[in-house]
């Protein structure tokens, strides 16, 4: 294979000749049957269009890309410009793909996908709106122009954005134990513009890294309280019991409520929501076993499905005579632009959540775009996605829309129905904005309970018991008790508290990790060979003699934590000894010698106590000697001053860095 056919994520910023824009674009260098194709020439893909890409194409083949860094330091004005050529391909992706798009391959599949992912967005949308606790047309706003933006900017070909579970819990949360006085549909935007500007900040300083800040278990453990509180949240709709009169913030209070008005239960709601959550595991488990066999049921959408079922039952049946909750009439016209409200009060009170909101509805999200780019073989880039993400909220806000992010459901609806391109997506948004104008009068009979069915199908896929089977199955015990801790904290004490511990535990986990380096002590197998002598108990050390092999980078962070070793192992003759053990009877230490290879980075605080540590042990008649030290960190050593004039000072010849020969003679 080619080593330019697999780019490197977010290469289109790149100045050499293999970075063109062909090569920028996410899809891949792949041809019909998953062979990688020849490298392709610099901007291949727009020579062949007319108007303004034509025009494009004509002044950058008149320029010949030239390496960043030269380019910088010969003319900085020039690197400018071409960084600002450059900028509108690394934004929009869409230039890149679009006029390589084969319309007669790939746009039927594309329509039919749209057509079955908006038949399931469209109920969705009204019934997280629900749970979000905003009016049912917002819903479908915020599954309008947020698609749109994200069509344009994404690097995903199977991303669903729109309303989610997830974070239509967290809006109707923050919404419900506002002090603003605003109503939800204007703070609803607030959410959503303060979410896009953070997730536009994180991805303009590329920290697309963020997604790896949360660890698997406590991730995977916040995640399922969530799907319990999402549960809880819905049972009174379910069992169609009456609201509260109290605001009601704990799950363990909304589950009191439900237990002490249970009498109360309306059972033709009750009946309808268990029908339609019947239904819907009915569809996905014939989908489940016979999609192979039978590929038509895959365009059976079970949301639809409940959807019709419902509005017929209720009109036929007339569900408000038996005292249904039904949606009733909601105002839905074509969201005229305007800016969110934001004062003082309503961005102090919205920007924790915010905070909140961008981290989960990050991590979910570029989780979904990941499984789906590996799964296809083609690159996405978690800058840019966090880019498209942050100005499809900034946008949707101006058009009423709330927090919106990646679902994983109708992600994978779009990968099973044959999506091509986030054209399919573009389709479904218009199908959306059909139904801002004319669904009204459709819905109004659909009653509380089925919808209740939806969300609650959509909180069981969000179960993530696989994690918890994993790691039963590798006996990881720390790992477990993370995730039940994460679990009960969010459910007992709120997704606020669950995820700032989270947050918390994940980063005094990284440090912990970052500042204890890893060390092996060295000795000789029988074949002459230097091994870990915890890795080989037959490997002897030679007396008086300490090999020791740093296998990481060294910065102010860990260099502590590597004295502190040093002197465990010079007291103790192991670094993994307590403080309090009893001193061994090791052999007087007449040398230490430190491998070096695996060090690849050195910082100045670093080489300030290595310097402090090879003065103190020569005070003590200890030689210290560096073995494959690399060529920049020998000139830190020789510009730190202090260590080079120790060594001249004790007229030391400079062979504490030993030759790899004079290593392998010891």
């Amino acid at each position: 294979m080619h080593q330019d056919s697999l780019p490197s994520e977010d290469e289109s910023l790149r100045f050499d000749e293999s970075s063109g824009l062909k090569r920028s674009g996410t899809y891949g260098s792949f041809n019909d049957n998953g062979n990688t194709k020849d490298p392709p020439t610099p901007y291949e893909g727009l020579k062949d269009n007319k108007g303004t890409l034509s025009e494009m194409w004509d002044t950058y083949k008149a320029s010949e890309p030239t390496d960043p860094m030269q380019l910088w330091q010969e003319d900085k004005s020039l690197f400018w410009k071409e960084m600002l050529k450059r900028c509108p391909y690394y934004f929009f992706p869409i230039l890149l793909w679009l006029p390589d798009y084969k319309w007669r391959e790939q746009l039927l599949p594309d329509v039919i996908t749209g057509i079955g992912v908006a038949c399931m967005l469209i109920p969705q949308c009204l019934a997280y709106a629900l749970l979000a606790e905003v009016p049912p047309a917002m819903g479908l706003y915020t599954a309008w122009s947020p698609i749109i933006v994200y069509f344009c900017m994404s690097t995903s070909k199977h991303a669903s954005i729109g309303p989610d579970a997830l974070s239509s819990l967290l809006v109707g949360l923050y919404i419900s134990s506002s002090n603003v006085n605003m109503t939800s549909e204007e703070l609803a935007p607030v959410f959503s513009i303060l979410c896009g500007i953070l997730l536009l900040i994180f991805g303009t300083f590329r920290l697309g890294f963020l997604d790896n800040v949360l660890s698997r278990p406590l991730l995977s453990g916040f995640v399922n309280a969530v799907a319990v509180i999402i549960l809880i949240e819905q049972l009174n709709p379910f069992f169609g019991l009456p609201a509260s009169e109290h605001h009601l913030e704990y799950s363990w209070e909304k589950l009191e409520y439900t237990f002490t008005h249970f009498h109360l239960i309306n059972w033709t709601a009750f009946l309808t929501g268990v029908l339609c959550l019947l239904i819907m595991i009915l569809t996905r488990v014939l989908k489940y076993f016979f999609l192979e066999k039978v590929p038509i049921l895959k365009f059976l959408i079970d949301t639809l499905l409940v959807v019709i079922l419902g509005v017929v039952l209720s009109v036929s049946l007339d569900f408000e005579g038996y005292g249904v909750k039904i949606l009733g009439h909601y105002e839905s016209e074509f969201p005229i632009p305007r800016a969110p409200q934001l004062t003082w009060g309503s961005i102090g009170d919205a920007i924790g959540p915010s905070v909140v909101m961008c981290i989960i509805g990050f991590v979910e999200s570029i989780v979904a775009v990941k499984i789906y780019a590996a799964k296809h073989n083609y690159q996405i880039s978690p800058n840019r996605e966090l880019v498209a993400l942050g100005a499809s909220n900034i946008v949707g806000s101006f058009f009423k829309a709330y927090p919106t992010f990646i679902s994983l459901t109708r992600s994978s609806i779009a990968d099973s129905m044959g999506a091509q391109s986030q054209i399919y997506a573009l389709v479904a948004s218009f199908i959306v904005l059909l139904a801002i104008f004319v669904g009204s009068e459709f819905f109004y009979y659909l009653p509380n309970s089925a919808m209740s069915a939806i969300i609650v199908v959509a909180a069981f896929s969000l179960f993530e018991l696989e994690d918890l089977h994993f790691l039963w199955k590798i006996k990881a015990w720390r790992d477990i008790a993370l995730l039940a801790f994460t679990f009960l904290i969010t459910v007992i004490l709120g997704v606020d508290q669950g995820i700032f511990i989270s947050i918390g535990i994940s980063l005094l986990m990284i440090v912990k990790h970052t500042t204890l380096p890893n060390i092996a002590i060295l000795g000789k197998d029988s074949k002459g060979s230097w091994v870990d002598v915890y890795g080989d108990k037959k490997a002897k050390v030679i007396p008086g003699v300490l090999v020791v092999r740093i296998e990481e980078g060294l910065y102010f962070g860990n260099i502590g934590q590597l004295k502190a070793m040093f002197k465990r192992i010079e007291k103790f003759g192991t670094h993994f000894a307590h403080p309090t053990d009893s001193t061994s009877d090791t052999q007087t230490l007449k040398a230490i010698i430190i491998h070096t290879k695996g060090v690849v980075g050195l910082d100045a605080s670093a080489v300030q106590v290595l310097s402090e540590m090879v003065e103190e042990y020569h005070h003590k008649n200890i030689f210290v000697g560096f073995v494959k030290l690399r060529a920049q960190h020998k000139e830190k050593f020789l510009l730190s001053g202090n260590f080079f004039s120790f060594l001249s000072s004790h007229h030391l010849p400079f062979s504490f860095l030993l030759s790899s020969h004079d290593f392998h003679q010891l």
